[in-house]
């Protein structure tokens, strides 16, 4: 097994429940995220919601990939949130990283912060060939 097929499988056996050293994913490749990960990207998305409490979370995508030698997951997805004036404002996309050496889920961008910021992040998920 070559170091980069070996590296992908140790990183993806990480993230993934019930992975075996036979597993193959590749960086690039769409991966499926665990219960604590994805609760830590909801919380991050919570805390940039000015009703975090009223969130529904769609469906998100992740990709793995390496980026200056360290592992991380792109993170496309959708929440839909009560605006200030207490209505629901229809599902917003957001991308974010969750960095693997850092443990830790940062916001990129969020689709409801201004007129443009919706393609800002179609445009990062397209980037990291995640269609949304």
């Amino acid at each position: 097994m070559g170091m980069r097929k070996w590296a992908a499988t140790v990183f993806a056996c990480g993230i993934l429940p019930g992975c075996a050293a036979t597993d193959r994913i590749e960086y690039g490749h769409e991966v499926p995220m665990n219960a604590q990960r994805s609760a830590m990207v909801q919380e991050a998305v919570r805390a940039q919601l000015k009703d975090p409490y009223s969130a529904m979370f769609g469906s998100n995508r992740v990709i793995a990939r390496v980026r200056n030698g360290n592992q991380e997951f792109v993170i496309c997805g959708y929440v839909n949130s009560k605006n200030s004036f207490g209505g629901y404002v229809g599902m917003q996309p957001y991308v974010g990283v969750f960095s693997v050496p850092l443990n830790r889920f940062d916001i990129v961008a969020m689709g409801g912060e201004s007129e443009y910021a919706a393609l800002h992040v179609k445009g990062a998920c397209e980037a990291a060939r995640i269609p949304i």
